[in-house]
């Protein structure tokens, strides 16, 4: 499993474990809807920040 599959993996899972939207998901990461899609949908490669900023809300 690549890095990206396993963001796009840990992304759906929290968003799915708080019940949000995409919309919602993106708004408690601080990022536009369009750049959550793109991490969602594994076409974003920028992780770190992403990465950082769940970490801190687990």
């Amino acid at each position: 499993m690549s890095r990206r599959e396993c963001v796009d993996l840990l992304l759906r899972a929290w968003r799915a474990e708080r019940g949000l939207t995409q919309a919602q998901a993106a708004d408690v990461l601080g990022m536009p809807l369009r750049t959550y899609h793109g991490f969602e949908g594994g076409r974003t490669c920028s992780y770190a920040g992403v990465l950082r900023k769940l970490i801190s809300l687990l």
